[in-house]
């Protein structure tokens, strides 16, 4: 959860300072936007999100980047079991609640590969800009 992904941002940043640069990324959800699962997801991921942003004003001085990425509905096999159970309740005729049209929509419509957010996070730690 999120008392993890700091402890792991605050030894990230301890051997990152003394050598004046550095990128920590993290991978979000549009869950931390807009409805997604449970409202205890989306507020785990908003606060991850914040604290990101807040560490990353609070590292800048020393060279050091820290952000999180959020993909537009990444297609995980934990999403993809999703789709196909509300894909199964349409078959059968079941009358979708709002929020599993909402899931619906962003993961079958809009779902995008793993591999895309990868391969982000590859070219952005070899920009020597950031």
């Amino acid at each position: 959860g999120l008392k993890a992904h700091y402890i792991a941002m605050v030894h990230a940043a301890r051997l990152m300072v003394p050598r004046g640069k550095g990128l920590i990324v993290t991978i979000s959800s549009v869950g931390s936007q807009t409805y997604a699962f449970t409202p205890a997801y989306g507020i785990g991921k908003a606060g991850l999100d914040r604290m990101m942003k807040d560490c990353g004003l609070e590292l800048k001085n020393f060279n050091v980047t820290s952000l999180a990425i959020v993909p537009n509905g990444a297609r995980t096999e934990i999403f993809n079991d999703i789709l196909r159970e509300i894909e199964e309740k349409i078959r059968q005729g079941v009358v979708l609640t709002q929020p599993e049209k909402d899931t619906y929509k962003l993961f079958k419509e809009n779902g995008e590969s793993c591999e895309l957010t990868g391969k982000g996070v590859v070219h952005l730690s070899a920009d020597q800009n950031i």
